[in-house]
């Protein structure tokens, strides 16, 4: 499935609720869901950039990465679900080349602070900076 396909698929789950508390409480219930192993609790795997404590940790395997991640904070986890969903099992030069403006489209900015909206620019610009590193 194409990362716009899988940004499709959220934004239909995201419209099933008519209101952000609603929005909140499904993004707490994914976030309990992803988690990693304790060795990941590294530097080199942390976010910068970001309110809250996280990691991100790639995995390459057939030309592809899988992305795993954890946060301290449950509403956090659950905005990197979606991004590891939406990234997770593609071509690095695939997200490399992913147009940033079809992320708009789920209307997460409307939800979250400018705070948060810079932790998950962070995320973003890290699942790239990976990407980017698998290529060279």
């Amino acid at each position: 499935m194409s990362i716009e396909n899988k940004i499709n698929d959220i934004k239909e789950e995201l419209s099933l609720f008519p209101t952000e508390e609603l929005i909140y409480e499904y993004l707490i219930d994914r976030g309990r869901n992803i988690q990693i192993e304790d060795k990941y609790f590294l530097e080199k795997y942390k976010v910068e950039g970001c309110i809250s404590q996280v990691w991100l940790v790639p995995f390459y395997s057939n030309n592809k990465i899988e992305f795993k991640a954890y946060s301290d904070s449950k509403f956090v986890s659950g905005l990197l679900s979606i991004l590891i969903y939406i990234f997770s099992n593609e071509k690095p030069e695939d997200i490399i080349s992913f147009n940033e403006e079809l992320l708009k489209t789920l209307n997460i900015n409307e939800i979250i602070t400018q705070n948060r909206r810079n932790g998950f620019s962070s995320v973003l610009s890290k699942i790239k900076e990976y990407s980017k590193n698998k290529i060279n």
